[in-house]
C-alpha cells in the first residue's frame, strides 16, 4: 500500500526524491559502513551473537546490507512499505552468503506486528533507524509491545522535535511527513518495552533484565 502522506503505510515517489536527492551525505546511508563497524564492536565487546537480523523499514537497503554483510546471520527480513523504495531492493545483491536465509518483504511495520508470526520468528538484532517519526501515536503504541516481544536487540534511532529543527536551519532541509516530538515523549513510550543499553541499542525487556543482560554496566541501563 503506498500513502503519499506517510505513516506506517510508506510513502510515495515524492518523498524518495525529496529527501533522498544525496543519499551519501545521509546518516546511516552514506555512513552504514561505520554503523555496521560500530555495531560489530558494541555487541562484540558484550559477546552477543548476532544469527538473525529484521530490517524494518529498509529504504533503499543501505545500512541493512552493511549489517547482512557484518554479521553473516542464519536469517534475515527486510520489511519496506514504499513501493518506490521496494521495488530498488536487490535481495541478491543484500544477501551476503549463500547460507543466510534472506526474505524481503513489502510490508510496513504495523502489519508485521499485527500479523501472526511463527514460534520462532524472533530476531537477535533489529534495525529500525529513523521510521518512527513517520509514524501515528497509535502505530507506535501498536507496534513497540510486539517488536519488544520479537526482537532481543534494537539498533534505533528517530530524530527528536529539535534534531528537526536543527536539520531546518543547518541543512535547509524540512521533512514535511516527520511528527515533531520531544526526546521525552519518545523515551515514555519505549522505556515500558525496552531498555537503553547503549548508544543507539535498545534491549527488550521481555528477553532480558538487569540480570540476564549481557550488557553489564548499569550506569548506562535505563
Amino acid at each position: 500500500m503506498q500513502n503519499q502522506d506517510g505513516g506506517a503505510a510508506g510513502f510515495g515517489p515524492q518523498y524518495w526524491e525529496r529527501l533522498f536527492a544525496h543519499p551519501e551525505r545521509m546518516e546511516c546511508v552514506g555512513n552504514a559502513d561505520l554503523h555496521g563497524a560500530y555495531l560489530r564492536a558494541s555487541l562484540a565487546v558484550e559477546m552477543v551473537s548476532v544469527r538473525s537480523v529484521l530490517g524494518i523499514g529498509v529504504g533503499l537497503g543501505a545500512l541493512f546490507a552493511e549489517v547482512l554483510q557484518t554479521f553473516s546471520p542464519r536469517k534475515a527480513l527486510a520489511i519496506e512499505p514504499s513501493q518506490w523504495a521496494f521495488s530498488r531492493l536487490d535481495a541478491q545483491a543484500l544477501k551476503p552468503t549463500k547460507s543466510t536465509n534472506l526474505r524481503v518483504q513489502k510490508q510496513d511495520l504495523v502489519s508485521w506486528c499485527l500479523a501472526e508470526s511463527p514460534g520462532w520468528e524472533r530476531f537477535d538484532l533489529g534495525l529500525c533507524t529513523s521510521v518512527f517519526q513517520y509514524l501515528t501515536e497509535s502505530e507506535i503504541e501498536t507496534a513497540l509491545p510486539v517488536m519488544a516481544e520479537r526482537i532481543g536487540h534494537l539498533y534505533f534511532t528517530v530524530p527528536t522535535d529539535r534534531e528537526l529543527e536543527l536539520q531546518q536551519e543547518e541543512c535547509a532541509l524540512s521533512d514535511p511527513w516527520a511528527h515533531a516530538r520531544s526526546a521525552e515523549w519518545y523515551r515514555d513510550r519505549i522505556a515500558p518495552h525496552f531498555a537503553v543499553v547503549s548508544g543507539r541499542i535498545l534491549q527488550s525487556r521481555i528477553h532480558f533484565d538487569e540480570a540476564s543482560s549481557p550488557f553489564t554496566d548499569l550506569l548506562y541501563r535505563y
